[in-house]
This record gives C-alpha cells, sequence and structure tokens, in this order.
C-alpha cells in the first residue's frame, strides 16, 4: 500500500487597526496533513518494481480543508498600539468665546483688557481624543495659542483615569488693586476633590484672574 501525505497551510493576513489596510504575511500557518493510501501489487514484492494499482485513492479522516474560514488571534501582543507622545505636556488655551463655527479667541480692548460682560472658555490644547480602540488621535500638534509649547499626551493614556483640575485665582480687585499677600482662590478643583473636562466655562467678574489646568492620567 501507498502513503501521500499532503501538508495543508493557510496564508496569513493582517489588517492594520490605524490605517484598515490589509496586507499578507511572509509566515503561514499549518492546519494539518491529509493523508490519501492507494492499494498495488508487483510482481517481485520489491517496491522498486513495476506497481499496478488495485484500487483509488483513499483519503484518511479528518480531512483538512483549506477553503474552511480560519481566525487567529493573538493574546499579550505588544503592538498595536506602539507607545508615542511619552513626552507630554499640559497647555492651556483661552480665552476663547463661543461663535456659530466653534470657538475663536476673545479680543480685547485697547487696553488690553477682556471686558467681565462675556463668558470666557478654556481649554487642554490638543487633548485626548480616541478612536474605536480606545487610542488617543488627539495629539495633532497645533499651537492653537501660539505660545511655543504644543500640548500632547501620550497615545496610550488611560481614558477611564483623566482627571482635570481646573484652577482660578484672582489677582487684582475689581479697582485694580493688587490683592496681597496672595492671590485669591476663586476655584481649586483638585482641592475640593472634583474633577472637570477638558472644557472649562469661565464668566467673570469684574478684576483680574489667573487660569490654569491640571491633567492627571495613567498610560
Amino acid at each position: 500500500r501507498a502513503e501521500y501525505r499532503q501538508d495543508v497551510f493557510k496564508t496569513v493576513y493582517r489588517r492594520a487597526y490605524d490605517t484598515g489596510i490589509t496586507d499578507k504575511l511572509p509566515n503561514r500557518v499549518k492546519l494539518g496533513t491529509n493523508i490519501f493510501v492507494r492499494d498495488y501489487i508487483t510482481a517481485d514484492d520489491v517496491i522498486t518494481s513495476r506497481k499496478i494499482w488495485i484500487s483509488n485513492f483513499i483519503q484518511l479522516s479528518p480531512v483538512i480543508d483549506a477553503n474552511i474560514r480560519t481566525e487567529l488571534a493573538v493574546i499579550n501582543s505588544p503592538t498595536p498600539p506602539r507607545p508615542s507622545g511619552l513626552e507630554a505636556k499640559t497647555d492651556c488655551v483661552g480665552p476663547l468665546v463661543s461663535a456659530t463655527t466653534g470657538f475663536e479667541k476673545a479680543v480685547p480692548d485697547e487696553n488690553n483688557d477682556y471686558t467681565d460682560d462675556k463668558d470666557y472658555w478654556f481649554m487642554v490644547e490638543n487633548a485626548p481624543y480616541f478612536d474605536a480602540n480606545e487610542v488617543n488621535i488627539g495629539n495633532v500638534g497645533d499651537d492653537l495659542n501660539s505660545n511655543g509649547t504644543v500640548g500632547q499626551f501620550p497615545n496610550t493614556i488611560q481614558k477611564s483615569s483623566i482627571r482635570y483640575y481646573w484652577k482660578v485665582l484672582q489677582t487684582h480687585d475689581r479697582f485694580g488693586a493688587e490683592i496681597k499677600p496672595i492671590p485669591s482662590t476663586i476655584l481649586d478643583m483638585e482641592g475640593d476633590g472634583v474633577s472637570g473636562d477638558y472644557l472649562f466655562l469661565f464668566p467673570p467678574g469684574a478684576g483680574k484672574y489667573r487660569v490654569g489646568v491640571k491633567v492627571v492620567y495613567r498610560y
């Protein structure tokens, strides 16, 4: 009896999570081996002699079929994503005013002061924004307030861990006098044990203020 062995392989394709491009990998996965047998006789029972086949091919079970859909799962792979943006910086943009097209930079008066009859917004520059895989894609590299510092955060930042702590200090009163010995604290989220969002609304009274934000997170 003659025995034939046929190894069956599956081609491996990879779809990149970030680009959506599917490409063929050089690797392949062995699904198994098909075994076929066929009976024969010879005149002298020598295997190298001329054979006379006395049966058709018979495939032994199990049958390995390459056309069956096969899915592979990779566990504990270091990528994706590959960590980047680890040199994180927090930058606060504002004051801004709400407009029909979004937010615009507030325009001061001729004395370089902002009027106290508007609501002003502040925001974290390039705040984390997540795709379907919860990878931060908010690092667009824009210096929104043109101060030379570009806010950015790690692409592997943990979404549920992000805390925005806003703080507002009043440095001068409504008459322009400096508040001494230290500025007056109007808001201190971290000290109050609460957190906000990457956007912060501040309707000021008369006076001068300092607005800042602290971002705490894991990655």
